[in-house]
């Protein structure tokens, strides 16, 4: 049958083609009985063809009805993979090479008066949409069979052994912690060399999405048990959960350590963090980051800063997806999606950072100071750029799971509902007011401030904490001549409440100020209380900081 040359409409809520598994033909979702539809619906894979495709050779026996050839596969046939699709259990599904535009330098030239290129950055920019519709899914570990050892089973029945043996570890030793640790550490390491699915960028956004998806082997089968986070199969969450708990606990760690007391986090502290607190403190800055950069910490939708610094262990076929691969687990919509030559990717970074400042806002803001900022593509030390935040060189903050906490109406907070941080054509973040009638207003420290803060740092080690117990504040280069926007109310110690916000470095003294200003970015501080001392302004322009 001759492939039809319609290309269905945009719809940014629905892809526009379907896999018939049954008939073995791609359609348009629109024919699509309704009542299938609301029925069984649709089902998706997450999988990594695309880094053993036969060099851009086109597959044989491809579906009826495809617009362009789909690549073949090294040690593989389509009609293997077809059966191992159907494992889903319905009869439609949204496979991307059969769903959207595919090429290579073998492959059938897209024909130019359909626009494919266009129609392919569309289907890309809504997949949040196509995986949150989907009813079934399946994530497909095509390097892995279940019946023999490999490094992902092993992760995966470790993170069970810790949930079996949870009473027995809170009376470990360091020692025994480390090891444990460093164990699952070179485990994340081995599956990234064996097993692609946990490498690879495009994964990275479609395990986010798909957080409860059973994964399933070359053969399509689960693996079962019975102390699996999401039922009696193994699920994403399963390789996920634990490694964003003992990342976290190891922040808290280093957190108790470094400050001598616990952090506020809203609930009780695991007994064994304050083992782990025993351990070198190099040792905790970077075990937090090796297991951020895995990509598995904080593997939720809405965490943004944890899904970019996550994106440093991963691998990307385009430079572009570096971006474009993450929109939808970022949660951003409307975002031209294009892989035009004229587009580098300094315009695509600041496309990404303007989309993710319109969505979340001061949660783009949750970052330390950056005392040096190593390069994603060099590795080498450098100072900080705004599209660093863009290329996941920079930690969140929230790893030390300190909590917001409410507190008497303050209108100082009420005024920070009117202002709003953006992302501007410069690459620099400006915060203005959304009201005529309100203005941004900074502090200096109190004295009670200056004597009880926690600044949040970075370096080439991950993340570390300045506070009064390392130097007295007005002794602090960076900070003793600041000033702070207040964001929330934090504990600083058990029932002592106390400010978080942003460090504003280099505005000068009250009187040279002017409305538009302009001030390096400091990061996030936790501070007792701020002073009398203030400045309004109409517009704080924030750059990277001069070091």
């Amino acid at each position: 049958m001759v492939a039809t040359t319609i290309v269905p409409p945009n719809d940014p809520q629905s892809p526009r083609w379907l896999l018939d598994l049954q008939e073995w033909r791609t359609v348009p979702y629109t024919d699509i009985q309704q009542e299938i539809l609301d029925g069984e619906g649709y089902g998706i894979v997450s999988y990594t063809w695309g880094y053993i495709a036969d060099d851009g050779k086109p597959a044989s026996d491809p579906p009826q009805g495809l617009l362009w050839d789909v690549p073949a596969v090294q040690g593989w046939t389509l009609a293997e993979a077809r059966q191992v699709m159907q494992s889903v259990g319905t009869r439609y599904i949204w496979w991307d090479w059969m769903c959207v535009p595919q090429s290579g330098e073998r492959m059938r030239p897209w024909d130019e008066k359909l626009d494919l290129g266009k129609v392919q950055g569309e289907e890309i920019a809504k997949q949040m949409h196509i995986y949150k519709h989907a009813k079934k899914s399946i994530v497909w570990l095509h390097a892995t069979l279940w019946e023999r050892e490999s490094p992902i089973k092993d992760l995966l029945l470790l993170c069970v052994k810790d949930e079996e043996d949870r009473e027995e570890q809170e009376n470990e030793r360091p020692a025994e912690l480390q090891k444990r640790t460093n164990s699952v550490m070179s485990l994340l390491k081995h599956a990234h060399e064996t097993e692609r699915w946990t490498r690879s960028g495009w994964t990275l956004q479609e395990g986010v999405l798909l957080h409860e998806t059973e994964l399933v082997d070359r053969r399509g089968c689960r693996l079962p048990g019975k102390h699996f986070w999401y039922g009696d199969q193994a699920t994403v969450g399963d390789l996920t959960v634990p490694i964003t708990r003992l990342a976290w606990e190891i922040a808290i760690a280093y957190f108790i350590k470094s400050q001598g007391y616990e952090p506020d986090v809203g609930s009780p502290i695991p007994k064994r963090t304050h083992a782990f607190a025993r351990l070198p403190e190099l040792w905790l800055r970077q075990s937090v980051q090796r297991l951020t950069a895995s990509g598995f910490v904080g593997y939720w939708q809405d965490r943004p800063l944890d899904i970019l610094a996550g994106k440093r262990g991963r691998k990307f076929g385009k430079i572009q997806d570096s971006c474009w691969a993450l929109v939808g687990a970022l949660g951003v919509e409307n975002v031209e999606v294009t892989y035009a030559e004229d587009f580098g990717m300094d315009k695509v970074k600041r496309r990404l950072l303007v989309a993710l400042f319109e969505k979340h806002t001061w949660g783009m803001l949750a970052l330390p100071f950056p005392e040096s900022v190593q390069d994603v593509y060099t590795g080498v030390e450098r100072d900080f750029r705004w599209t660093d935040v863009a290329d996941g060189a920079m930690l969140p903050v929230h790893a030390f799971c300190v909590e917001q906490k409410p507190a008497a109406p303050d209108p100082n907070l009420r005024e920070l509902e009117f202002l709003k941080p953006s992302y501007t054509k410069t690459h620099n973040v400006c915060i203005h007011s959304c009201s005529p009638s309100k203005r941004i207003t900074l502090y200096r420290a109190s004295i009670e401030g200056m004597a009880c803060f926690r600044h949040y740092r970075q370096d080439k080690d991950g993340l570390k904490i300045v506070s009064e117990m390392d130097r007295p504040f007005l002794e602090d280069d960076l900070l003793a001549t600041a000033w702070f926007l207040p964001l929330h109310h934090v504990n600083m110690k058990a029932g002592v409440l106390g400010r978080r916000c942003l460090a504003v470095l280099g505005l000068g003294d009250q009187d040279s100020i002017r409305d538009r200003a302009e001030a390096g970015f400091g990061g996030t501080i936790d501070i007792r209380s701020l002073g009398s001392e203030q400045v309004e302004v109409d517009e704080l322009l924030l750059t990277p900081p001069v070091q």
